[in-house]
């Protein structure tokens, strides 16, 4: 009997920690404030949909050198990855591939990780850092 009751208070309280809401933000919808490899850019995530449980995305990145690209991609709201193609608008040949995480939601969100790059005069991989600064 004490086994029977110890096996059903385990399943008990592993559902409900399955059950549990994710610690990471449910959408990456705003505008973000971003700093990869010295350079200062936005991102304006405008669109997440799709099924559980990672949602596509679609935007536009913007920077002073490269001016403005499109970025199509995901976010998992239970793990809090992120990961979107930089393209360019009008070839939509894509030159980078960013993938990183979010942290828990607090009085700031933050999104952090690398990016990649094959073309240009400078291949190679390179850090990205950024807080959400509008939400929409």
């Amino acid at each position: 009997m004490k086994f029977a009751i110890a096996g059903a208070l385990t399943l008990a309280l592993s559902a409900s920690s399955a059950l549990a809401a994710s610690p990471y933000p449910s959408s990456v919808i705003g505008t973000w404030n971003m700093n990869a490899n010295q350079s200062t850019l936005t991102l304006s995530i405008t669109k997440q949909k799709g099924p559980s449980p990672c949602k596509n995305i679609t935007g536009t990145l913007n920077d002073s050198v490269n001016g403005p690209a499109d970025i199509t991609g995901f976010y998992c709201p239970e793990s809090g990855r992120i990961s979107f193609l930089r393209e360019d608008p009008t070839s939509k040949n894509t030159y980078q591939t960013w993938t990183g995480n979010l942290s828990y939601p607090g009085s700031n969100t933050y999104m952090a990780g690398e990016f990649a790059q094959e073309v240009g005069g400078t291949p190679g991989e390179y850090d990205f850092f950024g807080m959400l600064s509008t939400v929409e």
